[in-house]
Formats: C-alpha cells, structure tokens, sequence
C-alpha cells in the first residue's frame, strides 16, 4: 500500500513537474514578449515624443506669428482711422475757410455793386438836374 502511494505521489509530482515546467516556459515567452514590445514601444514612443515636441514648438511659431500679424493689422487699422480723421478734419477745415472767402466776396461784389447803383442813381439825378 505504500507502494502505491508513493507510486500515485509519483506520478502526481510528474504531472505537477511536468505543467509546472510547460507553465514556466509559457512565462519565459511571455516575458520575453513583454520585452520585445517595451523594447519596440520605447523605440517608436521616443521619435514620436520627439516629433510632436517639434510639432509643438511650430505650433507654438505659428502662433507667435499671428499675434505679430494681428498686432500689426491693429496698428494698420489705428493708422487708417487716424488718417481718416485728420481727412476729416482737414476737408470741414478747407470747407470753412472756402465758405469764409466765399462769404468776403460776395460781401465785396454785394458792396461793389451797391456802390456802383448808388454812384450810377447819382449821376442820373444829376443829369436830370441839369438837364
């Protein structure tokens, strides 16, 4: 009866030897896998980190460059505007002046001819009184 207690325990211990090495060898694969895919991630994760490091900086140039491009077109703008005031300015200033000598003239022309009739009614009058 020992015998075959020791002859069960046996072939127990075989089959547990046996799965327990087809188990570490399954682990051994597996770890061997693991490594490849951390040695082959870590080959293609490091180009990439670096790509869209580079991505980023020319993101970020690009958007350095619209900040200056808006800045100047707020500039531009402000120019425009300041130009179209002084446009503005300078035209309600030239109108003023005109409508100025305008107005001295026609108050020469209005004395002029005021002039003349009265000095062309005093020479009738006389005329008539000598006649």
């Amino acid at each position: 009866m020992h015998e075959m207690l020791i002859d069960i325990g046996l072939a127990v211990f075989i089959i547990y030897a046996a799965f327990s090495l087809v188990y570490i060898i399954e682990m051994r694969r597996t770890g061997i896998a693991a490594r490849a895919l951390m040695k082959n991630t870590a080959e293609e994760f490091i180009p990439a980190l670096s790509e869209l490091r580079n991505m980023l900086e020319n993101i970020r140039k690009i958007t350095d460059d619209i900040s200056a491009v808006t800045r100047d077109v707020k500039e531009v703008v402000g120019s425009v505007a300041d130009l179209e005031r002084t446009a503005r300015n300078t035209i309600v200033r030239y109108r003023n002046n005109l409508e100025e000598e305008a107005n001295i003239h026609a108050a020469g022309i209005r004395a002029g001819i005021t002039s003349g009739v009265s000095s062309l009614m005093d020479n009738v009058k006389e005329r008539k009184e000598r006649s």
